[in-house]
């Protein structure tokens, strides 16, 4: 068994269409987390879900979900804009719907035989690029799909960059995660609406320049094709 966490933030109608279809199969119990001033605005649209308030920001409405449950407990988080979950098989990317719980609990179970206390995805769904293998602490686990046990390290810091924040913090505490490339996910990056992360360049910048500084032997300061800063995993060369 595990748990469905979704933060969300005046994003009602985008909520339902994407991440609540996509999981409309699911028989596991589901959390929606909004900050307070939204909360009945939330309960109205969803009044057969189960909606908490919690302070505005998406660490902090993660960060007060995991008090919720046990540590022992297994949590998968999604982003409130996940339009597709696809896996490699057989060569073609198939959309995950009625076998959801299925393939979620079988990845819970191959995190824990690899001795990992968290998983990630393959950041999107590309038939190119999807693979069946697995990587392990060196791959970035993106913030918009993934699932924890309970005893990682808490939620820290800024909203930016939080997905590498919370991996590097758990590599630097001597727990280790794994990365599934062979399931995928479609959402928005970068959304720049109302209930998206807000960017500014300069703070960006010196926010994804801290965390290289800070652990330089996890990671380096890049930038992707559009000139945003971003952080590149060192691969480990003694594994």
């Amino acid at each position: 068994m595990f748990h469905i966490v979704i933060c969300s933030a005046g994003r009602v109608e985008k909520l339902a269409k994407n991440t609540l279809r996509v999981i409309r199969h699911t028989h596991m119990p589901v959390l929606i987390v909004v900050p307070y001033d939204e909360l009945e605005t939330y309960k109205a649209a969803f009044p057969d879900r189960f909606v908490i308030g919690a302070p505005r920001g998406l660490v902090k409405q993660r960060a007060y979900a995991r008090t919720l449950y046990a540590t022992s407990a297994r949590i998968l988080f999604m982003d409130d804009d996940i339009s597709r979950v696809k896996r490699l098989t057989m060569g073609q990317v198939i959309t995950i719907e009625e076998s959801f719980d299925g393939i979620v609990e079988a990845l819970f179970e191959r995190m824990v035989l690899k001795d990992c206390v968290m998983f990630g995805v393959y950041p999107m769904c590309n038939r190119g690029w999807q693979s069946d293998t697995v990587t392990k602490d060196r791959a970035y686990i993106v913030g918009a799909f993934y699932g924890i046990i309970n005893s990682i390290p808490e939620e820290v810091g800024e909203d930016e960059a939080e997905d590498f924040r919370r991996q590097l913090r758990l590599l630097d505490s001597g727990g280790h995660c794994i990365r599934f490339n062979h399931v995928g996910v479609q959402t928005q990056y970068w959304k720049g609406d109302s209930g998206g992360i807000q960017r500014q360049e300069e703070t960006s910048k010196a926010i994804f320049q801290g965390l290289a500084e800070k652990y330089p032997q996890y990671v380096r300061l890049t930038q992707n094709r559009k000139g945003r800063p971003n952080l590149r995993f060192i691969r480990d060369t003694n594994s």
